[in-house]
């Protein structure tokens, strides 16, 4: 577990983000495609597809994809409150 700043130009990423509550902020985005982030409540396709999301944790991740599926999930299946 860490801080994670990734990027790539094209492809289907997807990445386990374990326990949303251990990020301090989550920044993801999209120029085309598709955008999955289920333990934050969020789920977009299209073109410039983004979300910037704060939190109480310790960690911060940054993915940012030109083209493709982005999948954000966690095995743990928590999902965090729609307030934040």
């Amino acid at each position: 577990m860490g801080d994670k700043d990734i990027r790539l130009n094209a492809g289907e990423l997807r990445i386990d983000v374990g326990r949303p509550e251990d990020y301090s902020r989550v920044e993801a985005s999209v120029w085309a495609g598709e955008l999955q982030a289920a333990p934050f409540r969020i789920g977009t396709g299209g073109l410039f597809r983004s979300f910037d999301w704060r939190g109480d944790g310790e960690y911060r991740l940054r993915v940012h994809l030109k083209a493709g599926e982005l999948h954000l999930y966690s095995k743990s299946g928590e999902v965090v409150s729609p307030s934040r």
